[in-house]
């Protein structure tokens, strides 16, 4: 029996004998790993991408209670009494900070041996994606030139060269972890791209949430 971290396994089945702690919020049976297919996936983050996961929706859980989708107060916060919004505005506060945090240290597993250092690299190891899905790291390019974005084969890790294949530094054009692959349309959109429009990918990005959203 070996204890890893969040799980028991039990090395006799094969099998997992505690339940996943995220509960069914990825899939129904809560003892599986990976979707069944450790040959094609590995949880080599552990639980970074569940527990964000679990932050971001208790975080918008909450954030639903006090605004509405045009960020003005919902009607049902303003009639609230004043206890009942300081306290709701205290578990916001704590939410939001929480899954904030969460969502830039996804960046910490953007490294390894597998990230290119050059173009040669970048063009025989990852994929390069088209302008269209690079727009979200063009902010600072000069005029006239444009940010080349390419992403590991799983699709999760990124990296970003500017035209002559230097690796960018403009915390605005950044590569980001991502936790879901763009083929997991609603998974992706929810907690990787939504967090971005909210907070940007880095803590010091200074990114109008109105660019982010547009790409104006």
């Amino acid at each position: 029996m070996y204890f890893l971290r969040a799980r028991y396994y039990d090395p006799s089945t094969g099998k997992f004998i505690s339940r996943d702690p995220i509960g069914q919020r990825d899939q129904v049976n809560l003892y599986t790993y990976v979707a069944n297919s450790p040959l094609n996936y590995v949880d080599i983050f552990w639980l970074a991408a569940k527990a964000f996961i679990v932050a971001y929706d208790e975080y918008r859980a909450v954030k639903s209670k006090i605004y509405n989708n045009s960020w003005k107060f919902d009607m049902w916060f303003v009639l609230a009494d004043t206890e009942t919004k300081e306290k709701l505005l205290e578990e916001y506060n704590k939410k939001w900070n929480y899954a904030r945090e969460l969502h830039y240290a996804r960046n910490k597993w953007n490294t390894g041996n597998d990230v290119p250092n050059n173009d040669e690299e970048a063009r025989n190891k990852w994929n390069q994606l088209s302008d269209g899905k690079s727009r979200y790291h063009q902010n600072k390019a000069p005029e006239g030139s444009k940010n080349l974005k390419f992403v590991s084969i799983d699709w999760h890790k990124e990296i970003v060269f500017d035209s002559e294949w230097n690796t960018v530094s403009d915390i605005r054009d950044l590569w980001t972890y991502n936790f879901f692959s763009p083929d997991e349309v609603g998974k992706h959109t929810e907690y990787d791209i939504k967090p971005y429009w909210e907070w940007g990918n880095w803590i010091n990005d200074t990114t109008p949430y109105f660019t982010r959203i547009t790409w104006f």
